[in-house]
């Protein structure tokens, strides 16, 4: 009796949260109700931090409905919400409060929990995962650093961190220059040590989080299948564009293209330095590799690392997945990345694919470059060349649209709209 009586109360109260969440008027008076009722921190400086995370998380929210990048497409909500559901009632004792969540208009496969039961998760966890269960598994684990109380721990942390630098900057006297470097070596040893923190937050937040998930009896190798294509997606293959793909995307429209556009020269300034950073980059990074994070929880729970079974995924999930693959394009509209848009669009009729949307796509991207040369505004969608990057072809692609003059921009453009509507 009492497990249905929770039960119904969970179902009420997702559909609440979730009507409190289709207007900026409401989640934004909600979003300022549970940030009053959390305020007593110990000291100034952690309020201070504690409120300035909420504006942030205010201006993100405002931003997301002013600029129409959160889904308010039932289909999804309804879809993340009976996750959330699911492994709330199959974790009672662990007394799992009601989630608020946005799913964003990116496709970038991640999610991020602020904590005080907010949720920010991105449209590209669609795209990356093959079924419902690798989406339970990301929720998992941001549900678990929700648990675990990882935001106010960090607020506290960066109160110390802060509390102690102050304390050494007035303790400074300009000609204790030996001391000043002493201290500069303390302040990046916090660093490291803020960041090793923030790394075992991640293994807690994976520990519970697979306990969560397992206890909703979802397949276990499901979790560690999410990892692996997250680490896939960090190091996926680097993109090659050959020179005659830039010649036959263009020939056809009448540019005449420049072979200096597609040649970038490295700056002799700094040839044969080299430079040594005094951060050690590793010591820095809030998440530990991906893989320490599978062997953890394979070791741990005694899961096979290895993916053995065929989960097929639901009828709705493949709905909602196609959804996004063929919003691709247009959600990297919506974000503004035309150039980098552009950049993927070129590989992918390099590569022939099957996609019917690819010139509709070249002509939106090349009018609105257009557009944005004519306001002087092209550097706010494609970013300057920089020679000396390691990625030599992203930045010899921009090499190139910044040499597109003005009227080019305008021809292509025109020409692949044209060329959709026939």
């Amino acid at each position: 009796m009492k497990k249905a009586l929770l039960f119904t109360l969970l179902i009420i109260f997702s559909t609440i949260s979730f009507a409190q969440n289709t207007s900026k008027e409401n989640s934004l008076k909600d979003l300022k109700l549970i940030q009053n009722k959390h305020r007593n921190f110990d000291n100034k400086i952690e309020r201070e931090i504690y409120d300035r995370n909420f504006k942030s998380l205010e201006y993100s929210i405002e931003k997301g409905f002013t600029k129409d990048q959160f889904i308010v497409d039932k289909n999804f909500t309804n879809f993340i919400q009976k996750i959330f559901s699911e492994i709330t009632r199959a974790n009672i004792s662990y007394q799992l409060n009601n989630p608020n969540f946005f799913i964003v208009k990116n496709n970038i496969p991640n999610a991020s929990s602020f904590g005080f039961d907010y949720y920010m998760l991105y449209y590209g966890l669609f795209n990356l995962a093959e079924n419902e269960y690798q989406i339970a598994a990301v929720l998992g684990h941001e549900m678990a650093h929700n648990y675990l109380n990882h935001s106010i721990e960090e607020i506290k942390q960066e109160a110390s961190f802060l509390i102690d630098f102050k304390k050494e900057i007035k303790s400074i006297k300009k000609q204790e220059f030996i001391r000043l470097i002493k201290s500069q070596d303390e302040i990046i040893q916090k660093k490291y040590d803020l960041a090793n923190q923030s790394r075992i937050k991640e293994i807690a937040a994976d520990s519970l989080g697979f306990v969560f998930y397992s206890n909703a009896n979802f397949p276990k190798s499901e979790y560690l299948e999410m990892l692996n294509r997250l680490d896939q997606y960090n190091t996926k293959n680097t993109i090659i564009l050959k020179d005659s793909t830039y010649y036959n995307l263009f020939s056809s429209a009448g540019i005449s293209i420049n072979p200096k556009w597609l040649k970038l020269e490295k700056e002799e300034l700094f040839a044969g330095l080299t430079f040594t950073e005094h951060v050690d980059q590793d010591s820095v990074k809030t998440h530990p590799n991906t893989n320490e994070r599978k062997q953890w929880i394979a070791k741990k729970f005694k899961v096979e690392n290895i993916k053995t079974d065929v989960v097929k995924p639901s009828v709705e999930f493949i709905q909602l997945k196609n959804k996004v693959v063929e919003d691709f394009y247009n959600t990297m509209f919506l974000n503004d990345s035309f150039g980098d848009a552009l950049y993927l669009l070129f590989n992918e009729k390099q590569n022939k694919s099957e996609r019917n949307d690819l010139d509709k796509n070249i002509g939106i991207a090349f009018t609105k470059l257009h557009e944005a040369r004519l306001k002087h505004e092209f550097n706010k969608y494609v970013t300057i060349a920089d020679a000396n990057d390691e990625d030599a072809d992203y930045h010899k692609f921009l090499n190139f649209l910044w040499n597109l003059s003005t009227n080019d921009l305008k021809i292509i453009g025109e020409y692949y709209t044209k060329k959709t509507a026939e």
